[in-house]
């Protein structure tokens, strides 16, 4: 527990840092609904008693800030369920009449410390919002850097910042290392070997690009998660067999709204990933990104947009997400939205 006092409204607030007891669950809810009314990703946050639950079991572990007996602010952390070892940072919230006080990076701050003390950790990331940038700013502070992007990943969730031009919203994979210095080979194809090395070496995490790639064989290992209300797949693809085109071609045969998109983690720290990255490209998928740190399963980022558009100069963002933008505008414009297929 912590105690800061914050200047608001040229008067002093005493703001409590400490963490999450049962008693704080209703007041949670309220935060959520504060920002996204009925609309936030998470819908089982909506209901106190999972919130206690996942605490309880040790799954997510939540920070507050507190004035005067009412919750401020809230920041979430899940924790990974081994062999898993990255930690998502979730539901960063603060109170619209508590706004601009710097109560979220003093979470956030909180946050660090807690992830850094954990030995099962290798890196910590996050999803952030592209419609503002407190939060790239306030966890590029803390050592997180823009990885990659989930392009076209929210439709119907509102929040109180100014809308863009984009049919749908883009999200900014943040990262930060934790206990691991060391990725250990990455496959990718040579037109990303660069991006690939700059945004490890931001990371201050080694890793190399692994020689002998092979060629899709066996069988496929692909999970999906589609979200109805976003429109949005996410495809793991675990291990690329020769099978993977007709995967793909299953899964996304199962979600044909006309603003459904799809994203794909690939798998990059087996050899065969950079024959799947080509496959991925003749069925118009497009280079996103990176999530790193995974360690032995690190993952690239691929967007297939459908129908729906992307307005990459309305995202709000750092200058170092402002750079990864730019590149990744490229890759979409020559992945046959614009020109030559991606890696053509």
């Amino acid at each position: 527990m912590e105690y800061k006092i914050l200047l608001k409204d040229e008067k002093s607030i005493q703001i409590c840092l400490r963490e999450f007891r049962e008693e704080d669950a209703a007041a949670v809810v309220a935060c959520i609904r504060d920002e996204y009314g009925s609309t936030y990703l998470r819908h089982n946050f909506y209901d106190p008693a999972t919130i206690i639950q996942e605490q309880k079991l040790g799954h997510c572990k939540f920070l507050v800030a507190e004035n005067d007996g009412e919750i401020a602010a809230v920041l979430g952390m899940e924790f990974p369920t081994p062999p898993a070892t990255m930690c998502e940072w979730i539901t960063g919230i603060v109170l619209k009449k508590y706004r601009r006080l710097g109560i979220m990076k003093l979470l956030f701050d909180m946050a660090k410390q807690e992830m850094l003390a954990r030995r099962d950790i290798a890196s910590g990331y996050g999803f952030s919002v592209t419609y503002h940038d407190i939060s790239q700013r306030s966890m590029g502070a803390l050592g997180f850097h823009p990885c990659g992007f989930l392009l076209s990943s929210l439709l119907s969730m509102t929040h109180s910042f100014p809308k863009d031009a984009n049919w749908k919203q883009h999200l900014v994979i943040i990262v930060c290392k934790a206990g691991q210095e060391t990725a250990g080979p990455i496959y990718v194809p040579a037109i990303h070997e660069a991006i690939a090395m700059e945004i490890y070496r931001a990371l201050g995490v080694s890793a190399q690009v692994g020689t002998g790639a092979a060629e899709l064989s066996g069988k496929s290992v692909c999970r999906e998660e589609q979200d109805e209300g976003q429109l949005c797949c996410t495809i793991w693809v675990d291990e690329s067999g020769r099978d993977l085109a007709d995967c793909l071609q299953a899964i996304e045969a199962r979600y044909t709204k006309p603003l459904q998109t799809f994203n794909v983690f690939l798998n990059i720290s087996e050899a065969k990933a950079v024959a799947a990255y080509g496959l991925l490209c003749q069925k118009e998928y497009f280079f996103a990104g990176f999530r790193p740190i995974c360690c032995d399963h690190e993952i690239m980022v691929l967007h297939k947009p459908g129908k729906v558009p992307i307005d990459f100069t309305s995202l709000v963002l750092t200058e170092e997400a402002g750079k990864l933008r730019d590149y990744v505008k490229q890759c979409y414009e020559a992945g046959g939205y614009g020109g030559m297929k991606d890696g053509e």
